[in-house]
């Protein structure tokens, strides 16, 4: 180019020699080269997985990639901050965050970790007479499955009527609307 200080734009990362010459004023070669390597950084552009919810005691595996400078924030559950494959195991919702950068740019992305938490509570515990009718009841959020389903009035609701003939454990098990489970049982002592 014949312009002073000309610009240049570089569409692709990678590194190009450029190439000086100086010219006198009736534009013959002053016998003055010089050469200069430019380095395009690639961008920085990481992605990242995608919020979800695990339940409580299970694992999530979060996938990051981006440029070799892609790196964790240090946090409680994640080993070596410079694999872009972590698999967690959090107690309660977390969030985790990547940086990825280079000397002209840098970008954060956060990762939530949602833990979901079923939890039932059933009792208390009946006594009755062979024929007698005991309610039993567990409570939680979520729907309800009651074993052995035997001598129930409804072995799918929270409340139910007993007429067990002998004395029986029975064990609820709670799905959220998550998909977590949480079990418990109550006794019907029959006499």
């Amino acid at each position: 180019s014949a312009v002073f200080e000309p610009d240049h734009i570089y569409t692709q990362p990678g590194t190009y020699t450029i190439q000086l010459v100086g010219l006198d004023e009736s534009q013959c070669v002053d016998g003055d080269t010089a050469f200069v390597n430019v380095t395009v950084l690639p961008e920085v552009n990481p992605t990242l997985s995608a919020d979800t919810t695990i339940c409580a005691g299970t694992s999530a595996v979060l996938s990051a990639t981006g440029t070799s400078a892609l790196h964790w924030i240090a946090q409680p559950g994640l080993n070596n901050l410079t694999n872009p494959t972590q698999t967690v195991q959090p107690n309660a919702t977390t969030t985790y965050q990547i940086i990825d950068q280079n000397t002209c740019d840098a970008d954060t992305l956060d990762v939530t970790i949602t833990v979901s938490i079923a939890h039932v509570i059933a009792g208390p515990d009946a006594s009755i007479c062979v024929g007698q009718t005991a309610g039993i009841t567990a409570t939680g959020t979520g729907s309800f499955a009651w074993t052995p389903s035997t001598n129930l009035s409804n072995a799918n609701a929270a409340s139910t009527n007993c007429t067990a003939t002998s004395t029986t454990t029975y064990t609820v098990t709670l799905t959220n609307t998550d998909g977590c489970t949480d079990q418990d049982s109550l006794e019907v002592f029959v006499f």
